[in-house]
């Protein structure tokens, strides 16, 4: 079938919506001084994907981001709501080709070799946004000693109701209780920095929750991943790279693959703290 024709008002208008929008995002990095919140640079460019405002795109390190950008309690509010959780419904089939994936992934990385040099009683993790708790499987088969925290009430009742050790809330909320202060020896964050409202400040807090010889694991898209309007950023390997090294951790290793049934590069990285 073919595509109905638009009228000539129709086209005006919608181009004349793209053109208020262009100046509205122009007129806030003008006004505000809107600088990178990765490497600091203000060499930016508007960014215009349809019609979302204010997405701009770092000359340097090629960072794509969001400005402005809801508040962590704003976005706890909204992870936290009853909205549908990713992987809700995974059938044994799927969840057993995720344990396949996650595993190679992970020996990938080289967290294999980071386990052998730990005794079994030390081997203390948290899964930061656990979502349906498939990763904490993973990671209790792994031999570790796992725990979750989400800012969804619903599905960590779920999990609770499985047996798992799991917590309702974000990690603003996780670095800020004195009793995860050192404590693990693995943070894993699948699918998080991406949501995240200020990564380098969370990122850096994060190291406060590895004791000594522990190790950071996050799992992001890169930036060709321009459409989901969930993202607030959208991390190029350098910005990773920055990011890291500014949040205090030294950047081990990386595997990069194409997620399944996308067009976009995910890339999962194994950093220490530096």
């Amino acid at each position: 079938m073919d595509p109905p024709c638009r009228s000539p008002w129709q086209t005006f208008a919608r181009w004349a919506a793209a053109g208020r929008r262009v100046a509205e995002g122009g007129l806030h990095l003008w006004i505000s001084g809107c600088q990178c919140p990765v490497c600091g640079s203000r060499n930016l460019d508007l960014v215009q994907i349809g019609d979302r405002p204010c997405l701009y795109s770092c000359e340097r390190c090629r960072l794509v981001f969001h400005d402005p950008r809801p508040t962590n309690a704003e976005l706890r509010g909204f992870y936290g709501g009853s909205r549908q959780v990713p992987g809700i419904g995974m059938s044994p089939q799927e969840a057993e080709i995720y344990r396949f994936h996650r595993n190679y992934c992970y020996q990938a990385i080289g967290l294999g070799h980071h386990e052998t040099q730990l005794g079994a009683e030390q081997r203390r993790a948290l899964d930061v946004g656990c979502g349906n708790g498939v990763n904490l499987d993973v990671l209790l088969e792994r031999g570790w000693d796992a725990e979750g925290i989400d800012p969804n009430r619903e599905q960590v009742d779920v999990l609770v109701s499985r047996g798992k050790s799991a917590a309702v809330a974000d990690l603003e909320q996780a670095v800020a209780e004195p009793e995860r202060r050192g404590r693990y020896l693995l943070v894993t964050m699948l699918h998080v920095i991406e949501h995240l409202s200020d990564p380098l400040a969370l990122i850096r807090a994060t190291a406060n929750l590895l004791a000594a010889g522990g190790v950071l694991v996050f799992e992001t898209p890169l930036c060709c991943d321009l459409a989901n309007r969930d993202h607030l950023f959208f991390f190029s390997g350098t910005s990773l790279y920055i990011l890291l090294e500014k949040a205090g951790f030294f950047w081990q290793s990386h595997f990069m693959y194409v997620a399944h049934g996308h067009a976009h590069d995910n890339i999962i990285v194994l950093a220490s703290r530096a």
